[in-house]
């Protein structure tokens, strides 16, 4: 004998349930849904599927645009570029996912 899923077998009693009701009681009975199945995929493939690819330029660009962000965000107060940079790259990197 065969096992039966507990969804095919919630299906069955569902369906005897709707049968066994008088016709002027029967109420829409909600479809099951399907189990989702857990799939176990490396982190690193995870990673590599989130990283967003741009080029070398583009990459420069956004972190010279957060740069400027911060240093208009500092009140255009001069001495920190440096440390602008390094915010807006360590910024942007995590934006992208690299």
């Amino acid at each position: 004998m065969e096992k039966k899923s507990r969804a095919a077998k919630v299906v069955a009693a569902s369906k005897k349930a709707v049968e066994k009701a008088p016709v002027a009681e029967k109420k829409a009975v909600a479809k099951p849904v399907a189990a989702k199945v857990a799939v176990s995929v490396p982190v690193a493939v995870k990673a590599a599927a989130r990283k967003a690819v741009v080029s070398q330029e583009e990459l420069s660009r956004r972190i010279q645009d957060k740069a400027y962000e911060l240093y208009h965000g500092r009140g255009l107060d001069h001495g920190d570029d440096q440390a602008d940079w390094f915010v807006a790259e360590r910024m942007v990197r995590a934006e992208l996912g690299i």
